[in-house]
């Protein structure tokens, strides 16, 4: 018998988590084991703070963890759980292994530093968050340390995409490229007895993105008796899944008025993705030839782990690469911004340039230092590549506000701003239908089927438009559940 616990990315789309437990028979032992153990991720308020301490169960009588790939809101919580008392292997590809210990080492000081602000009273609280708060030290407070997270490095195991791992006796996992980001993956869980099996998607990618493998689609599956799908983009679609020509097109026009491009860096898949497009544009000859500045410490050892596997690039990169001569993430016109004085210098960079910056929502970081020097210049260029959160200074400017504050201190916005489309690393509806469906028996389109579908990792309204989606395509020939966090249910008997 498996049941799941849903303990995060239920309704929302962060904080992944699900708890199963195991009986191979009615008297056994029981074997818990969660796929992801994600962080809820700060909002303007502290109320993801407090989720984060929230578990529905005792991680010291949790036997394993399967990791899908190595977002802060898939892995952030994992040295939570060893802080609490669990000790046993976390299998991941060895690429999440990797870019783990970057976001989680981050993770850790970001945390402290959150605990400063609210001491200090710079972050806003509902009178629930300040009772919750009131009383409390750093060390109650932050959920774990660099202790926590390097404790957690010596629990991995790595997996290969198709290597079935035995996680227990009458249980294997099976990894498969989810093109999502380097490394990421989604999973088969099945019982070696019977066969029964639960599929899990992780995140899953959009094709013909740079670099990453397209979601590798499932293919002889039998005996699925649940999968687990993320809904991000449930009930929408990608105008484009290609931002190469808007962003050559961008940086072109801005280098020839003599500017600045900045680019407020996601850290993990983002950042890579655009220093990729860059370099592969400026080969090709649809971008000048300029240089291309990193200024973001997370990035930098993300794009490391990348440089080190070029071999998980796919042909397409592979090709290019070969081609150079050189590894496309050590290229001789990308320059590692590594000290805030070397940063400071970029203020009197008078060439064209691109400066890419962490952070990408504008909400901290060594960017908000960089708009403002070089975004009092209409011939300058800030290119947004990813979601703007309410609140943010990038969603304030994606919605034209000129004047925003940095430091306490008003700037004045000339430069030219654009919200640009084709960087999402989550596929739209089309894709999570296409990869579903080929998960499930292909009867589903003329009989009901067995099969239970869960629909996780989204915000309501898109559920609810996926939801309606399967219904016209299958009508009631697949049971579709959109569990709420700490809601139960049983997988197979």
């Amino acid at each position: 018998m498996l049941t799941a616990l849903f303990c995060g990315a239920d309704q929302t789309v962060t904080g992944s988590m699900h708890h199963f437990e195991y009986l191979e028979k009615p008297d056994a032992t029981p074997f818990r084991f969660c796929v992801d153990a994600g962080f809820f991720q700060v909002g303007e308020h502290i109320r993801e703070w407090h989720l984060n301490h929230q578990l529905f169960f005792s991680p010291s009588e949790l036997d394993a963890v399967v990791l899908t790939h190595a977002h802060l809101d898939h892995v952030g919580r994992l040295p939570y759980l060893v802080a609490k008392g669990f000790d046993g292997p976390v299998y991941a590809t060895e690429i999440t292994a990797k870019i783990a210990d970057v976001v989680m080492t981050d993770a850790a000081k970001q945390q402290f530093n959150a605990f400063v602000a609210v001491q200090r009273g710079q972050m806003q609280m509902t009178r629930e968050e300040e009772a919750f708060m009131k009383g409390m030290d750093a060390h109650q407070w932050v959920l774990y340390s660099n202790s926590d997270v390097q404790k957690t490095n010596g629990l991995f195991h790595m997996v290969a995409y198709h290597q079935a791992i035995d996680i227990h006796p009458n249980l294997t996992v099976t990894f498969f490229d989810a093109g999502h980001i380097l490394g990421s993956a989604w999973i088969t869980i099945t019982e070696k007895s019977t066969g029964k099996t639960l599929v899990c998607s992780g995140d899953l990618g959009s094709v013909d993105k740079p670099f990453i493998r397209d979601p590798e689609l499932a293919s002889n599956l039998e005996n699925v008796e649940a999968v687990f799908i993320e809904t991000t983009y449930g009930n929408k679609l990608h105008q484009t899944t290609n931002g190469r020509p808007e962003l050559a097109r961008l940086v072109s026009e801005t280098a020839r008025r003599g500017g600045m491009t900045l680019i407020p860096a996601f850290a993990v898949q983002r950042s890579q993705e655009i220093i990729f497009m860059l370099i592969e544009g400026m080969e090709n000859g649809t971008i000048p030839r300029m240089p291309i500045y990193l200024d973001s410490p997370m990035a930098e050892a993300v794009t490391t782990v990348f440089a080190a596997h070029f071999k998980q690039f796919d042909s397409e990169a592979q090709s290019m690469q070969t081609h150079l001569h050189k590894q496309i993430f050590n290229h001789p016109l990308l320059h590692i911004v590594h000290t805030r004085d070397q940063s400071k210098e970029l203020n009197y960079q008078e060439e064209p340039a691109v400066i890419i910056a962490g952070s990408g929502m504008m909400n901290g970081g060594r960017i908000l230092k960089h708009l403002a020097f070089h975004g009092r210049s209409r011939k300058n260029t800030l290119l947004l590549v990813g979601y703007q959160a309410e609140g943010t200074i990038g969603r304030k400017l994606s919605e034209g506000e000129k004047v925003v504050q940095v430091d306490g201190k008003d700037v004045h916005v000339q430069l030219e701003v654009h919200q640009m489309e084709g960087f999402s690393g989550h596929g739209d509806r089309d894709m999570l239908q296409k990869w579903l469906f080929s998960a499930l028996p292909q009867r589903i389109y003329r009989e009901k089927i067995d099969t239970q579908l869960y629909l996780v990792h989204g915000e309501p309204e898109g559920q609810a438009g996926f939801k309606e989606y399967l219904h016209e395509k299958v009508g009631d020939n697949l049971a579709v559940h959109i569990p709420g966090m700490g809601e139960t249910a049983v997988i197979w008997h």
